[in-house]
């Protein structure tokens, strides 16, 4: 394992916490528009009266839904209902490991795994990730909001050290964790732009995994399609997207962090989204951040005030239906 002034991440912490996200819960399949199955895991509230915010909460590189199960559990009873699938191409039993069929698929599998899920009409809904689930949540949140996607009633985004893009303010220029492989990048973004996509198919970036952290369940490399679809557009404007639809933002990330900067991040975020809320949290790690009680203890802080304000919201709403008002195509929680 590299030493810590590597800058790769420290598995330390995080495999010390693995007795508790190697029993999380079931994997329940949902259908997608391909016809394939895909895995998610619910973690239902343990408080009453149960809240009706649901989380989708996304996975980092590499990696599948089962380390997010200690963090899952908490919000679980703080009374959420939190959602954790394995993204396709990942997980126990992918159909082809580390790879997609289109850079879109990710987000039309989100997509059918919200529908699955059959939301009632006063549920809110908060897409959250870590790091590189972070710049697909962002990616998904975004697209949702451009196409006014009917009856995902988006209410907020939570980014958990994300990966907005390499050249990034935030990105630290002498991580270890993913090995690009330059030259098939280039070719592909050639091609790409040839509208050519014969080699879409090839592993571009692999993932420097230490041996006791490897199992079954590991994807060490991803192909060009499945990076590029997992990866925001252009996190830029995915922000601005975000801003002018008024919607909420909490990004989270530890000082200790190898992956990015932590101080930088909020300079990533505010000049396109002026209201994002940047904590930085003391004594975490990049993959601590997944499993530290503070994390879930902020997200449940930052969820309870803005339930508070989406209950005053729903209530001038009603007023505001009752004079004649009508609704959008897409369900924004302006909060």
């Amino acid at each position: 394992m590299p030493d810590s002034n590597s800058h790769a991440f420290d598995f330390t912490t995080f495999l010390a916490d693995k007795e508790a996200w190697s029993a999380p819960n079931e994997l329940v399949p949902y259908r997608c528009r391909d016809g394939s199955s895909l895995g998610c895991r619910h973690y239902h509230p343990t408080r009453i009266p149960a809240s009706t915010t649901h989380l989708i909460l996304l996975h980092g590189s590499s990696a599948d839904s089962r380390y997010l199960a200690s963090l899952a559990t908490h919000l679980a009873t703080e009374g959420y209902h939190v959602h954790t699938p394995d993204l396709r191409g990942h997980g126990p039993t992918p159909a082809r490991r580390g790879d997609i069929d289109h850079p879109l698929q990710l987000e039309e599998d989100l997509e059918d795994l919200i529908r699955s899920l059959d939301l009632p009409a006063d549920a809110s809904l908060w897409i959250a990730g870590h790091s590189a689930g972070g710049g697909l949540a962002l990616r998904f949140a975004a697209s949702a909001l451009e196409h006014g996607l009917a009856g995902i009633p988006l209410a907020g985004l939570i980014l958990l050290a994300p990966y907005l893009d390499h050249l990034a303010p935030n990105m630290r220029r002498d991580s270890r964790w993913a090995q690009p492989r330059i030259a098939r990048m280039l070719t592909c973004m050639l091609l790409n732009k040839l509208s050519i996509h014969r080699l879409d198919h090839l592993e571009v970036v692999t993932f420097n995994i230490p041996a006791e952290y490897r199992d079954a369940n590991t994807t060490s490399a991803y192909s060009w399609r499945l990076m590029t679809g997992l990866n925001p557009r252009h996190y830029q404007r995915d922000l601005e997207t975000l801003s002018r639809h008024h919607v909420p933002l909490l990004a989270l990330i530890g000082d200790q962090d190898e992956a990015f900067h932590a101080d930088r991040l909020e300079e990533c975020l505010q000049p396109q989204h002026p209201a994002a809320h940047v904590t930085i949290l003391e004594d975490v790690d990049h993959l601590g951040l997944a499993t530290a009680t503070v994390t879930a203890e902020r997200i449940a802080e930052w969820l309870t005030r803005h339930q508070t304000s989406r209950l005053a919201t729903r209530a001038k709403r009603s007023i505001k239906s009752r004079r004649g008002s009508t609704s959008s195509p897409i369900r924004v929680l302006n909060i």
